[in-house]
């Protein structure tokens, strides 16, 4: 429910951030297993992202290409949200009541003082850490960290200026170390590991526009949407694997793209408004299959790791894929019972 709330408001990446490593201090602390905690509130993040414009970037990209307005986009994917929401709740309770959360350790309360809890270990705090006065401390870094004078690398001598850098550097990074611990904390904690993964899936979305498959793309989109209820599904259901190939931000402008094409231009205005809303389901609920699917799972996996939680993918799809495969089906059915009445 906190994550559902927390996505519908902001993000899905921001309850990814937070609730992540909320929920492994909450296990350490009651003993609690955390993977279906973990799993829950992942699937509910992406599930209410779908809600409203904000909720997911790859919602701006299709709605800002086809001119949608924010009240708009909320009237449409209002009713395919909850019945994907309640479609995952049943098969998330169905698939998984036999599941037994062990709790170990008896239950115990987890008071947070502000200022008193350092983000780099669970278990250490700011206020038990000596820090040293800031020019004793910044001189004894960078005592340790400089070399000598007469050391040589590589066959010669350090200038006076690299060295003066370097020294600026340190004292730069020590100082804020200490003024602001909490900001180096997350600086340093960062997926950093993901940008590589993300430019790459970009550079192939644009090397295929590049090369002409996105009238391709088009033309077999054209052919498959016949009726609107053919175009929700089947859109729907590429766009779903299609997310865990290229992930959903770069299969997002894609598909926009083969979408706004002037070959697709030419099927019936009610089956492209089906393609367009069934492109945002996909791109959202088909972050609930593999962790590539969306940059939330690969974070995800990444906080959970640091927080010695170990979710692999095949673990992720035993958990994920049912209850994607009947929030796909069921936010589609919505969406094309909404097309018919509008229609009507």
């Amino acid at each position: 429910m906190a994550g559902t709330i927390m996505a519908v408001i902001t993000n899905n990446d921001v309850v990814v951030l937070c609730l992540t490593p909320i929920i492994c201090i909450f296990s350490d602390t009651t003993g609690a297993d955390a993977e279906p905690f973990l799993i829950a509130m992942f699937i509910a993040a992406n599930t209410a992202s779908m809600a409203l414009f904000i909720g997911n970037p790859t919602n701006i990209i299709v709605a800002e290409a086809n001119d949608i307005s924010f009240l708009s986009y909320s009237a449409w994917m209002g009713l395919p949200f909850l019945g994907a929401a309640v479609a995952g709740i049943a098969v998330l309770y169905l698939t998984n009541s036999a599941i037994d959360i062990h709790t170990s350790r008896s239950v115990r309360t987890l008071a947070i003082i502000p200022g008193s809890v350092s983000i780099s270990e669970p278990d250490i705090q700011l206020h038990e850490i000596p820090v040293a006065p800031l020019p004793l401390a910044s001189s004894s870094v960078t005592a340790i960290v400089e070399p000598s004078d007469q050391v040589k690398s590589n066959g010669f001598r350090k200038t006076k200026l690299a060295k003066s850098l370097k020294r600026a550097i340190i004292s730069i990074i020590h100082t804020t170390e200490i003024r602001i611990p909490t900001v180096s904390a997350v600086l340093r904690r960062l997926p950093y590991g993901i940008i590589p993964f993300s430019l790459g899936m970009f550079i192939i979305v644009e090397s295929l526009s590049q090369q002409g498959w996105t009238p391709r793309l088009a033309w077999v989109l054209k052919r498959m949407c016949s009726s609107p209820a053919a175009a929700v599904f089947i859109v729907g259901a590429i766009t779903t694997l299609a997310c865990n190939v290229l992930n959903n931000l770069p299969m997002s402008i894609l598909f926009s793209r083969a979408l706004q094409h002037p070959i697709f231009a030419q099927v019936e205005s009610s089956s492209r408004r089906g393609a367009m809303f069934a492109l945002i389901i996909g791109s959202n609920v088909g972050a609930n299959f593999t962790l590539v699917g969306s940059l939330a799972g690969l974070m995800f996996q990444g906080i959970a790791s640091q927080k010695k939680r170990e979710i692999g993918y095949f673990t992720f799809m035993r958990w994920c894929a049912p209850v994607m495969v009947a929030q796909l089906a069921a936010a589609c059915a919505i969406l094309v019972a909404e097309l018919a009445v509008v229609q009507s």
